[in-house]
């Protein structure tokens, strides 16, 4: 059975673990995480572009501070921007799904790395999508501190701040903790049955994975500076 990209993220929306993920991970692919990845980025694109101009525009806010910043960034190129941000993506999940294939095959899961990015693809458009309408959530109470932002005047004390503001960053903290923590879940589920292992040792192959790089940059990163001093050691700088 053939299914479109979108019937794949609709269901995994819904009901992520009962239709969502076994449909993926049965008819999936790459190319369809690819397309639901694109579609949120430019929802998201589009919706972070026009409520702000619509904003700056209602309230005559173009001279401002923040207006300016928003006009340098618009003419920067919505379009541009979003193929330059879906490039970095597709190197980083590329990647990521070659080092995670690479290792779950050495604890015999028998994957392949386009399995792997298949189910990385479907999960960054998945956290996108959750982190979107958690903007949108918290977007109303955003707008109100960035209108009134003056009129709260200068703080004698960091910790002296009104009720209001400190009930808007513990509210949208936890907004957002929570639904990074349920997209975390959601992606190792589906990690875990596209690779056919348990979700602890699922969790495990992709700590290793990540310690991957962080291992080499670091070693690449101490061997520059231990260079760097022995050559001025060496020139007599100390």
């Amino acid at each position: 059975m053939e299914t479109k990209w979108y019937s794949d993220f609709k269901e995994l929306c819904i009901s992520p673990f009962k239709t969502g993920i076994p449909q993926i991970v049965t008819y999936g692919s790459c190319m369809k995480g690819f397309y639901g990845a694109a579609a949120v980025s430019v929802v998201g694109s589009l919706l972070t572009t026009f409520i702000p101009a619509l904003i700056i525009s209602m309230m005559q806010l173009h001279h401002t501070f923040y207006g300016r910043i928003f006009v340098m960034s618009a003419n920067g190129g919505v379009a541009m921007q979003l193929a330059f941000n879906l490039f970095l993506t597709f190197l980083g999940l590329s990647l990521n799904a070659y080092l995670v294939s690479w290792v779950a095959n050495k604890f015999d899961a028998q994957t392949t790395p386009q399995e792997v990015l298949k189910v990385n693809w479907y999960s960054y458009a998945y956290g996108q999508l959750l982190a979107l309408i958690g903007g949108l959530l918290i977007m109303p109470a955003s707008i109100y501190f960035f209108i009134n932002i003056d009129n709260f005047g200068p703080l004698q004390d960091p910790l002296d701040l009104p009720l209001s503001i400190i009930l808007y960053v513990l509210i949208s903290f936890f907004i957002l903790m929570g639904i990074s923590l349920w997209t975390w879940w959601v992606s190792l589920n589906l990690l875990s049955q596209q690779i056919n292992k348990p979700k602890l040792s699922t969790f495990g192959i992709s700590l290793l994975a990540g310690l991957i790089p962080f291992v080499i940059i670091s070693a690449i990163m101490a061997f520059i500076v231990f260079t760097v001093m022995n050559m001025r050691y060496s020139s007599g700088l100390f």
